[in-house]
């Protein structure tokens, strides 16, 4: 419900998305994270690839635990 509710977004990411994004969080930031950490930073990446995010919107990001 507060996904719809704030007209956001959820997405699922490979494992392959997730290490590309962290090798370019690595390369562009300087931020070595741990891969499960660096979903956030592939799931932006996917939406933005998508057009349903734009460059200049705030992105508010999660991280669950399972």
């Amino acid at each position: 419900p507060a996904i719809k509710n704030s007209k956001g977004y959820a997405v699922a990411v490979s494992d392959e998305e997730t290490l590309v994004a962290g090798k370019q969080l690595s390369n562009l930031e300087g931020i070595f994270a741990e891969p499960s950490s660096c979903t956030t930073i592939a799931a932006i990446t996917k939406l933005r690839e998508k057009g349903l995010i734009q460059a200049d919107e705030k992105v508010y990001c999660l991280k669950l635990h399972s």
